[in-house]
């Protein structure tokens, strides 16, 4: 955080911040608005009221920038805390590994760049954590209401950022891999309460609005499919997955290859299901796919316990210096991206 501030200032715009402030605007009544002929791409952020009604609220003493940016930090600590409580509590690595997971995320590469820019991308990160961790809590316990919790908190991340919402394909998978276990009337019961409580928590607020301004989301699909960014190739799909996670990507397959050779542990591939919508982003960025990161820390962290337990600790003391060059690659790889770029496209160290 400190690093990324030291960089790129307090306040980090990007091309879409004026849309987040002027939601700010809009629901607190006060000020000016930023975008004076964008009243297209401010329904469109109204349909995801969260942070406009929140920053409402905090407007009574504070600018709409330090409103945004402080929700932003609010979501990205707990995002952190969340992941930590995954990995050790639900995933049961030691407390170091869980740390070194979070440290990852913080020093992930989209989070450098992005994490702390006046967006919402943020909050999309917390909710996909709380669904998962709260989702987790219902399949070892097998109790109902964490599922509704669970729905819930997808629902909040819906009317945050529509990322917020990818922490369900998490329940949908692990009740696929976990099937024989969970039985029919199980997983139709889990899948039924979850839907209901993320639906009950979304529609209502979603409908009142649509209603309010007469805007949809089919007009949302509409500007959004006759704005399409040319950028989606598979070139650049690869070279933004690259960017998003780095170094990261050769021990999540190693992970993902130990948790195949034990079919217990298969319902974990669930983890990795949040990625399967960013072939269909209608912009390719870091930022976008880094809502895999439950998954690709996860296994990364499987994947670090294999090579470790099957080649490193055969080699003594050489072996723990690669451990540590191992856990500390990500983040020097993110660290020097962005301190070579400076938050541009991660795209122009990739020559393909």
């Amino acid at each position: 955080m400190i690093v990324d501030f030291s960089v790129m200032g307090l306040f980090q715009t990007n091309g879409d911040t004026p849309d987040y402030l002027d939601t700010i605007t809009y629901f607190s009544g006060k000020g000016e608005y930023f975008l004076l002929d964008g009243i297209n791409v401010l329904y469109i952020r109204l349909l995801k009221p969260f942070y406009g009604v929140m920053g409402s609220f905090l407007m009574n003493i504070m600018t709409p920038q330090e409103a945004l940016l402080s929700m932003n930090l609010f979501f990205y600590f707990g995002t952190v805390i969340l992941l930590f409580l995954i990995l050790s509590i639900h995933l049961k690595f030691r407390s170091a590994l869980a740390a070194l997971g979070s440290m990852w995320f913080s020093a992930g590469y989209p989070i450098l760049k992005n994490g702390f820019s006046l967006l919402t991308d943020e909050s999309g990160y917390f909710f996909i954590a709380l669904t998962i961790f709260l989702a987790f809590f219902g399949f070892r316990q097998e109790k109902i209401k964490w599922f509704i919790a669970a729905g819930i908190a997808a629902g909040l991340g819906g009317l945050s950022k529509e990322t917020g919402m990818l922490g369900l394909l998490f329940v949908v998978f692990y009740c696929l891999l976990d099937y024989k276990k969970l039985g029919i009337k199980k997983t139709f019961q889990i899948y039924f309460l979850t839907f209901i409580a993320f639906g009950l928590t979304l529609l209502p607020i979603t409908w009142l609005i649509m209603e309010r301004v007469n805007f949809t989301y089919l007009d949302y699909y509409n500007l959004i499919v006759r704005n399409q960014h040319a950028s989606q190739t598979l070139k650049y799909f690869i070279g933004i997955q690259l960017g998003a996670f780095n170094l990261l990507w050769p021990l999540t397959l190693v992970g993902i290859y130990k948790i195949l050779t034990d079919k217990k542990q298969y319902p974990l591939l669930a983890l990795l299901s949040i990625g399967l919508p960013c072939p269909f982003w209608v912009s390719y960025e870091v930022r976008y796919f880094f809502v895999q990161f439950p998954g690709m820390i996860a296994f990364s962290l499987f994947g670090l316990e294999f090579i470790n337990e099957k080649m490193l600790k055969k080699i003594g003391f050489a072996g723990k210096v690669t451990l540590y060059l191992l856990s500390a690659a990500p983040i020097v790889a993110s660290l020097m991206a962005f301190y070579m770029i400076r938050g541009s496209s991660f795209w122009k160290l990739i020559p393909m």
